[in-house]
């Protein structure tokens, strides 16, 4: 059998094990918001004006894709965004292939899913590495290929669209844009290409990329949501989301996870930029791909929060660059004019898989459900991978609230995980339901004052029948209820304020949920 009819059967075969697997990771607490921010448009509230958020849009689209897909469920996103990554390996494909290597494409579409799955629930499925998949499509598409289109002109203009949608999942990988645009640039002064051809090219990625910002532009006019986009996303993140610390405190963090967490992979990644750069230079391929890892760093700088998801993106370029690596000493044990040559190579090639084998097999081993339980005969998240409420406490609250609330009824969650709402289809009493952006609100944000009041008027005019409250923030106990804990931001004193005449239903370790008596 050749390379690929054997790679295609692997995925095959690994493609339901990595799906089966994917279900049971817990959604991530920002996963979980989105589920339920989505799920809250599909009952009539538009982003930004019925439901707020401090994030662009791009992800709370998809997350709605999946669940006009799939309906409400704890594995719904990841059921979708399962289907999304296998396009999204596709195009790592095109690119590598496009890039002129026969072997890397098929170890791509091998590695990257299992790496994927197995990130982490913090990292898989999170922005930064959604749409850096979407900006190597984007990359891909503007390699020469045979096609009608020889000046590239339709590819470059669907590849400005890709990078429309990853600009609103991941706003500051704009840079990818101008980078591309400059790239164009540069190979008309480098006399690669006519400068017509050249800015031709440019201006189908630019109009390809701002058309589709023209019509959401246009539709967020219609519904009125401009403003609230305004206040949310752009004038809450400078006023009142800044990280006021020396950006210098990041390289650390991020040398770390290179080093500990992503060790194997960062250093096959290394083994496949040196050998790309000594058996094809500096290729046009190999810009793009270090355009992308620019983006992927002024990203992380400019956000400077030092999460580590933040830089989830680099696990698909190393992905790419393990390919590479693989390629090139491939083919140097095929091409081997003298046996100790073919050796030599044979044996590196071998190291390096079962390097690759072993790396990801402990990932996989790590992120695997015990199936000698419950989790064996009925699909539920995987407890030990999250630090949130595990899956009884979470099945146990919403039963509670389907089976004594009617859907018009509203309830109020206080704190990171939004999984409870979004699995108990009931509407939130604040449209502020991402609560942990107003625990860091200061008056420094100009719209401070407004935001507080709206949420003590709707904490009133729409009395939430439940509240389901963090453990932390229920600290103080006082007599039979409770006082806010010393530091809590007002928005916090007010949720405790109004948890006076609230009976307790639950209290454990994770959360305490109070009911409207």
């Amino acid at each position: 059998m050749t390379l690929p009819r054997i790679s295609i059967v692997a995925w095959l075969v690994l493609t339901p094990l990595l799906c089966a697997l994917y279900l049971t990771v817990p959604p991530s607490p920002d996963q979980s918001l989105f589920d339920y921010i989505a799920w809250s448009r599909l009952q009539g509230d538009y982003y930004y004006v019925g439901v707020a958020e401090q994030n662009w849009p791009g992800m709370m689209f998809i997350h709605e894709i999946g669940i006009r897909i799939f309906g409400v469920a704890f594995w719904t996103f990841h059921a979708f965004d399962f289907v999304l990554l296998q396009i999204l390996t596709g195009a790592g494909m095109l690119l590598l292939y496009r890039a002129r290597f026969r072997i890397a494409p098929w170890v791509f579409l091998l590695l990257y899913p299992a790496v994927y799955v197995t990130a982490g629930w913090w990292m898989a499925g999170q922005r930064d590495i959604v749409a850096m998949g979407l900006l190597v499509a984007a990359a891909a598409l503007t390699l020469p290929a045979v096609s009608r289109d020889s000046d590239g002109f339709a590819a470059c203009f669907l590849s400005g669209a890709v990078i429309f949608l990853a600009v609103i999942t991941r706003p500051t990988y704009l840079t990818f844009l101008a980078l591309l645009m400059l790239l164009e640039l540069g190979l008309f002064l480098t006399g690669q290409q006519r400068f017509k051809r050249a800015s031709l090219r440019a201006l189908m990625m630019f109009t390809g990329f701002a058309l589709p910002l023209g019509l959401l532009i246009l539709q967020g006019q219609r519904i009125g949501a401009l403003d609230d986009f305004y206040q949310q996303t752009i004038l809450f993140n400078i006023e009142g989301y800044q990280v006021p610390q020396s950006r210098m405190r990041l390289f650390e963090p991020m040398f770390v996870l290179l080093t500990k967490s992503w060790h194997w992979i960062t250093l096959l990644a290394a083994v496949g930029v040196a050998l790309w750069l000594w058996t094809k230079g500096l290729s046009r391929a190999l810009i793009l791909i270090l355009g992308l890892f620019a983006t992927i760093l002024i990203s992380y700088f400019v956000q400077n929060k030092g999460f580590g998801y933040h830089l989830g993106g680099l696990l698909t370029l190393f992905c790419l660059l393990v390919g590479v690596s693989f390629d090139r000493v491939g083919e140097a044990a095929m091409q081997a004019r003298t046996s100790s040559a073919r050796l030599l190579n044979g044996g590196l090639l071998l190291g390096m898989a079962l390097l690759a084998a072993a790396g990801t097999g402990k990932k996989i081993l790590g992120t695997a459900p015990d199936m000698s339980g419950d989790q064996a005969y009925v699909l539920a998240p995987n407890d030990e991978l999250s630090d949130g409420p595990d899956w009884d406490e979470i099945s146990q609250v919403v039963a509670m609230i389907k089976s004594e609330t009617t859907q018009d009824d509203h309830i109020l969650q206080w704190g990171r995980d939004f999984s409870i709402p979004f699995l108990a289809e009931r509407r939130s009493s604040i449209r502020f339901v991402s609560t942990p952006a107003l625990d860091v609100m200061t008056p420094s944000f100009s719209g401070y004052d407004a935001w507080l009041d709206e949420v003590t008027r709707d904490l009133v005019d729409k009395r939430p029948a439940f509240i389901i409250v963090t453990k932390e923030v229920l600290s103080n106990p006082v007599g039979e209820g409770f006082a806010p804990r010393e530091g809590a931001s007002p928005a916090e004193s007010l949720l405790v304020e109004h948890l006076a005449d609230y009976k307790l239903r639950i209290l454990n370790e994770d959360i305490g949920v109070f009911q409207d008596p």
